[in-house]
């Protein structure tokens, strides 16, 4: 295969479902890289920075593992129950930082839980669409274009926050 942008060929594409012991050590897999990559709560910069972190973390993650075309649905949608359950935590986690730090964005409904479930199905689903594409998009295209689509389902950046000042094109 050719290499991408990133100088990575992708990995090859697994089409048949792995078992659940292989989907549980995938996303064991996933939960590190995002572990390895997250600042931590006493970093110094804002929340939303720390988020993109943890959400670029990850897509780059299942970007490159053999498993993550089967494992993330492919082309049935299934996830199993470790994806269910991975979803159910990521969500949950993002929740509690919502709850926390993400005050003032969108104080009306829906709830932080419920922006949470909707964000983690979404890097999910352009992930997802991402390995299913015949010529894969590079990587940091589908970085780019996860936490697009989260950003937008969390709310609007808050005038005078860094995240909401324009940024030159290549800063992240």
């Amino acid at each position: 295969m050719a290499p991408h942008a990133t100088g990575h060929a992708p990995a090859p594409r697994h089409t048949a479902r792995p078992d659940e012991t292989a989907l549980t050590a995938f996303h064991a897999c996933l939960d590190a890289a995002v572990e390895r990559g997250d600042p931590g709560p006493g970093w110094a910069g804002e929340w939303q920075a720390r988020e993109r972190l943890r959400i670029s973390a990850w897509v780059r993650a299942a970007y490159e593992h053999p498993l993550a075309p089967a494992a993330l649905g492919g082309d049935s949608g299934d996830i199993g129950a470790s994806g269910r359950a991975a979803q159910r935590r990521q969500a949950r986690s993002l929740a509690l930082r919502l709850e926390a730090h993400g005050t003032g964005l969108r104080p009306v409904r829906p709830a932080p839980g419920v922006r949470a479930e909707a964000a983690v199905a979404a890097v999910w689903a352009v992930t997802r669409h991402a390995l299913a594409e015949e010529h894969r998009p590079p990587r940091e295209r589908v970085v780019l274009d996860a936490w697009t689509v989260v950003r937008e389902l969390l709310g609007p950046e808050q005038p005078g926050t860094a995240a909401h000042r324009p940024r030159a094109r290549s800063a992240w």
